[in-house]
């Protein structure tokens, strides 16, 4: 091989590996980010349940806000770590408002 193709082989070694390490850290970085959010979902549901359960009811507020965040929880994957408070929330009776 001649100095060129030397050179133009290193070349695309080299841009052909930061490629494939940026993709792997991008990973790291993309699955750090979903637990960080699925633990934040996770957190809010679990707050918001346990305040409806110890007050004894839900609003139709609760209902849309802690089912939107159970939603986008299972969506991401979640665990069935939240799913027997949810179902003790979703059995609560409803009220028009928190007083």
């Amino acid at each position: 091989m001649g100095l060129l193709e030397n050179l133009i082989f290193w070349g695309v070694t080299m841009v052909a590996s930061a490629a494939i390490g940026y993709g792997i850290r991008q990973r790291k970085d993309d699955k750090a980010q979903r637990a960080a959010i699925m633990a934040l979902l996770r957190n809010e549901i679990l707050r918001g349940c346990r305040q409806c359960i110890n007050i004894g009811y839900k609003s139709a507020e609760d209902v849309e806000s802690i089912g939107g965040l159970y939603d986008a929880y299972n969506s991401l994957g979640g665990d069935g770590g939240v799913k027997a408070i949810y179902s003790t929330f979703k059995e609560l009776p409803g009220r028009a408002n928190h007083d």
